[in-house]
């Protein structure tokens, strides 16, 4: 076997001993190559893996995201929720003070309470509904706020709890 076709051999031989002719077809489809397309080859394919690999990744990250700015959303209405709830409270502990009281005027720290109360309750007010998968898609990537379902809104204005 000549030194330059040792490379070749991948130990399949005939009956006679000499390397099989599967292979020698093979090796020649190769050495009919030019060097610039086997570079090409060489360099595409991992190239091209590397693409698919990049677009999957930037795919998975651009939905990460939109569920990031759900979640923000969400936890936004939460805490306008609680801080109106936390203003509720505080009214109404103001009020039994009062009520409870000899007193015949409003005290001015109720008069204050109640205008915290409406302040919190106009930043926690603005409520986005959408029954469209599609709309409510773009009403998240647009505003950054997360719509409901009509019914949803009417079951909390209701008192309504939510099911899991």
């Amino acid at each position: 076997m000549a030194p330059a076709d040792r490379w070749r051999d991948t130990g399949e031989r005939r009956k006679d001993g000499s390397p099989s002719a599967d292979r020698d077809r093979d090796a020649q489809v190769f050495d009919r190559l030019s060097i610039r397309t086997k570079l090409i080859a060489i360099v595409v394919a991992p190239l091209a893996v590397i693409m698919v690999f990049a677009g999957l990744g930037f795919t998975q990250r651009r939905s990460e995201s939109a569920g990031t700015r759900a979640d923000v959303a969400r936890l936004e209405s939460i805490d306008a929720a609680q801080a109106l709830q936390h203003e509720l409270q505080l009214e109404t502990l103001h009020s039994v003070n009062f009520l409870t009281g000899e007193g015949e005027e409003l005290p001015k720290v109720l008069v204050d309470q109640r205008k915290a109360v409406d302040d919190a309750a106009a930043k926690g007010a603005e409520v986005v509904t959408g029954d469209c998968q599609l709309a409510n898609g773009a009403i998240v990537q647009e505003t950054g706020r997360v719509p409901i379902h009509p019914l949803q809104f009417m079951a909390r204005a209701y008192g309504i709890p939510e099911e899991p």
